[in-house]
């Protein structure tokens, strides 16, 4: 019994009161009595006289200090308890004043009650409803005062800020509600009956994000497409006030609905109420367009009755202002779109766009007229608040579609210049391909392909050469825009073909701007890998060079901008041909230089005599050998035979040039210095020999052979150095006497001048009177039996 009366206590004192205060107070008075007696039975207790007897004094005072540490925690637990129970009751009084307080301020107003009861968070149409009730109420009965905000007005200011809350708990529920009404699915459109979710969503302003949404998804659906191409479009009754609208797609691939042959074109779907509302924007000749290109104009005719039909079931036949607002959106965005009008070929091109800014003119119209009942309507009172002009707003402004068929051309033309553009860059990230082939040293490969017969007719030093796929896909781009370019001005459009001329330049000369950019690193360092790339990017040029000339001679009779567009073209992929070979030149002969000038040690004599010296002059012999072998071998195969045996021709020319200049360059030329020197040139000559014997001379003539600028003059400037480095040999093991008499003869031609004869002279012969005179008579003539009187 004692047990059950200190439970009911408790449970009294958890909901506060003096109830908690006599519980804390029994409770503390427990804990104190067993305190005592815990003390105490420590105090008196005798010892055990066994340890079977009974526990020890420790283990009744762990006992003990148990107990007291659960009555402690227990203590704890329920003051907690307590206080939270009293925290609770402070907070239920101050929500019952509250509300009562609440409840005495809005009794006044009729919907306060439904409009802010919990429940009514479940029905979001109701909410809304009664919410807008509410704010009309409270509106007409003034705003609450911002400084009584202890009195009526706070309390009004509450409900305001609870009511907008519910507002946008209704708004959010009614979008979800709204988007169920209107679905576009494959091969149709929905329409339910929506009017009271509408009116509830006008009520608390989220009509229009919401007819905007039903754009978005007849765009995402691609709706304009469909009805655009169709062959048919018809509605039909669902039951239950629900409306579906279909259509029949033409099969894959057959022509749009144009006059094709002896079929007429389908008619065209204005309704006569739309025909009148345009009135003088549109006349006999503009009609005329449509009807023979009518598919943008009967898709506009199509998404009016689409529009209708959206405003009488779904919207319950109010709310037109924002339904034409959202159609405006999706008619400028989807059917005037330049995609849209051309279609898939420029043929007829002017025709259609003349039909298509026709079409504009006949929507702006309708839509206008439209727009202006649904304006009236609302200021009326048969529209939802907040659709309509505002008392004092001014007269409504007028309605901006009709698109000008010149901005429409120019609009055509910078998209499809765009696209041509893209797919030429599409084309040229592919010369990747070549790059990875050519680096693992692959021979066969798909992305080397055979060059055209016609560039290879029109240029024969490119006969057996390959150029890479992405410079087939870029020819490719330009042909087929260079066609469209000619098609689109046939059929009356000259801004869309100069256009598409300039669009086929773009493209052609694509690789020449994007490939050094976009590949630098692998064209260049010297490799072979790097070389053969750079041969690959010079036949690239070369063959989309003459590509673009070609283009040009086709296109210019129709095209009046072909032949200067497309000849920049080629002049600009000549001029990166060139300019590839003009940079593997540079490379070697710095290279070949570099190595001649690391031949001649520290003190820079090439003929320096000793191991050391011996050493330093192998290895830079063998890098610059090798700088004059590389590039041609790896331009061989892949470059035309011309270009690459010139290129032999002016690397070997550097070769025995740098090899001869270091030879001059000697101070002093001893003996062994001589050997060492004849050597050196002799090899020299023999590697030049050896690789101007690779290359065949072969490979095509005439204007289509011409080699770069880099390259000009290779084979005069070879032999102009092999007759040099052959003279200094001779110098080398030659008698002073024989020396001055064979330039006096003028057998060393121009290979030595007098100043090489004198530095070689000094430099081989010690200081002497003899000497002297010798040097001093290599200006004199020479005379027949003059013997220099040497016996």
């Amino acid at each position: 019994m004692a047990a059950t009366t200190t439970v009911g206590a408790q449970e009294v004192a958890l909901k506060g009161g003096t109830a908690a205060a006599a519980v804390v107070a029994a409770a503390e008075k427990r804990l104190a009595d067993a305190r005592a007696v815990a003390a105490a039975a420590a105090a008196d207790a005798p010892p055990p006289a066994s340890l079977q007897d009974g526990p020890t004094l420790a283990q009744r005072r762990a006992a003990a200090e148990e107990s007291v540490a659960t009555l402690t925690a227990s203590l704890d637990a329920v003051t907690k308890h307590l206080d939270a129970a009293e925290r609770a009751a402070t907070a239920a009084d101050s929500k019952a004043a509250l509300l009562a307080e609440l409840a005495a301020a809005l009794s006044p107003y009729a919907s306060a009650g439904a409009a802010l009861r919990p429940e009514a968070a479940g029905d979001p149409v109701g909410a809304a409803a009664a919410a807008a009730a509410l704010r009309a109420e409270l509106t007409a009965a003034g705003s609450p005062g911002e400084g009584d905000a202890g009195g009526a007005g706070g309390v009004l200011a509450a409900a305001a800020e609870l009511l907008d809350a519910r507002a946008r708990e209704a708004s959010a529920d009614l979008a979800a509600a709204f988007d169920t009404l209107f679905v576009v699915r494959a091969g149709g459109v929905c329409l339910h009956p929506g009017a009271a979710v509408a009116d509830a969503l006008a009520s608390v302003g989220g009509l229009p994000a919401a007819l905007a949404s039903v754009a978005d998804r007849l765009r995402a659906g691609r709706v304009a497409a469909a009805l655009r191409v169709a062959t048919a479009f018809f509605d039909t009754d669902a039951g239950g006030g629900e409306v579906r609208f279909e259509w029949v797609l033409p099969p894959k691939g057959a022509p749009p609905p144009t006059a094709r042959g002896d079929s007429p074109p389908p008619p065209l779907e204005w309704e006569p109420a739309d025909r009148e509302a345009a009135g003088a924007e549109v006349d006999a000749e503009d009609w005329a367009a449509m009807a023979a290109e009518p598919a943008v104009a009967n898709a506009c005719a199509r998404a009016l009755r689409l529009l209708d039909s959206t405003v009488a079931v779904v919207l319950g036949g109010g709310h037109a202002r924002p339904a034409v607002d959202a159609w405006t959106g999706w008619a400028l965005n989807d059917f005037f779109a330049p995609r849209a009008v051309l279609g898939r070929s420029p043929e007829g091109l002017a025709r259609r766009v003349t039909a298509a800014a026709a079409a504009s003119r006949v929507l702006e119209a309708a839509l206008g007229t439209r727009r202006r009942k649904a304006s009236a309507d609302t200021a009326a009172g048969d529209g939802g608040e907040g659709e309509g002009l505002k008392a004092g707003q001014g007269e409504e402004e007028e309605l901006t579609l009709a698109v000008q068929p010149g901005v429409l051309e120019a609009q055509i033309a910078g998209e499809l210049r765009a696209q041509a553009l893209l797919d030429a860059r599409r084309s040229v990230a592919r010369f990747a391909d070549a790059a990875t082939a050519l680096a693992a040293g692959a021979g066969a490969s798909p992305a080397l392909v055979a060059i055209p017969e016609a560039v290879v007719r029109a240029h024969p030093d490119l006969v057996g050469c390959r150029y890479s796929a992405s410079a087939s896909g870029v020819r490719d781009v330009a042909a087929r825009t260079v066609r469209a370019a000619v098609a689109a001005t046939r059929s009356g459009s000259a801004v869309v073909g100069n256009a598409l001329a300039a669009a086929a330049a773009d493209a052609v000369a694509a690789p020449a701007r994007d490939v050094p950019l976009q590949y630098g690193e692998e064209l260049g360092g010297g490799a072979p890998p790097a070389l053969r790339l750079a041969a690959v990017h010079h036949v690239d040029c070369r063959v989309l060079g003459a590509a673009a000339g070609a283009l040009a001679t086709a296109a210019s009779p129709t095209v009046a901008d072909a032949t200067e567009a497309l000849g920049g073209a080629s002049a600009t992929l000549s001029a990166a041909a060139d300019a590839a070979v003009a940079t593997v030149v540079a490379d070697a002969t710095a290279a070949i230089r570099a190595g001649v000038t690391a031949a001649g040690g520290a003190s820079g004599d090439l003929g320096a005599y000793g191991t050391l010296a011996g050493l330093a002059r192998s290895a830079g012999l063998r890098s610059a050998v090798t700088a004059l072998r590389s590039p041609v071998g790896a331009w061989a195969g892949l470059a035309p035979s011309p270009t690459v045996r010139a290129l032999a021709g002016v690397l070997g020319a550097a070769y025995l040039t740098a090899l001869a200049d270091a030879t001059r360059a000697c101070p002093d030329i001893s003996e062994a210095a001589c050997d060492v020197l004849t050597g050196v040139l002799q090899d020299g000559l023999s590697a030049a020999a050896g690789v101007m014997e690779c290359i065949p001379e072969g490979g095509g003539s005439g204007g289509g052979s011409a080699v770069p600028p880099a390259l000009a003059g290779g084979g005069a400037a070879y032999a102009a150095a092999v007759a040099r480095a052959a003279a200094v040999v001779r110098v080398l093991n030659s008698r002073m006497e024989d020396i001055i008499g064979a330039f006096r003869a003028g057998q060393y031609g121009d290979a030595l001048n007098r100043a090489d004869v004198e530095a070689y002279v000094s430099a081989i012969f010690e200081d002497s009177p003899l000497r002297a005179q010798f040097l001093a008579d290599l200006d004199a003539p020479e005379e027949d039996g003059d013997d220099w009187g040497w016996k």
